[in-house]
């Protein structure tokens, strides 16, 4: 389990380089960033998986999204977009593997249509219908709306 987690993070690591040279992160924020996904890594990797730990790691990368988003508003600094098509894909890949273990949620379905929706993912918003209405054909009002 500790592998997983080791290696997800240093998948992070250019990018959380970047937001520290750049100056949108300091180091120590940098350091409770590292922390806290390391402590969510961990709990969506438990044996006795919850709807609520992957929940709340979603949440905490929209969260650390926006944040960054807000910041790079309030620097002025519009370059290394690819940091936040990482996160985007990161989130995307949370998603996914949720939606994978929990596929009668229709409401884990349509929160991450919510997300593409929000950030403009119209690939990914694309193959998300076909999957939900593949697996929920009859709630297809609830979908589209």
């Amino acid at each position: 389990m500790a592998e997983w987690v080791q290696s997800r993070l240093e998948d992070r690591f250019q990018e959380l380089e970047q937001l520290e040279r750049v100056g949108l992160f300091t180091t120590t924020e940098i350091r409770a960033i590292v922390k806290k996904v390391t402590a969510l890594e961990y709990r969506v990797l438990r044996c006795q998986i919850s709807k609520e730990d992957y929940l709340a790691y979603i949440q905490y990368e929209i969260n650390l999204l926006s944040l960054l988003k807000k910041r790079r508003k309030a620097t002025g600094y519009n370059y290394k977009k690819e940091i936040e098509y990482a996160s985007v894909t990161r989130i995307h890949a949370l998603f996914k593997r949720a939606e994978a273990k929990w596929k009668d949620d229709l409401q884990l379905w349509l929160s991450h249509i919510k997300f593409c929706k929000l950030w403009k993912c119209k690939m990914q918003l694309s193959k998300l219908y076909a999957s939900v209405l593949a697996i929920h054909p009859n709630k297809i009002g609830k979908v589209f709306v």
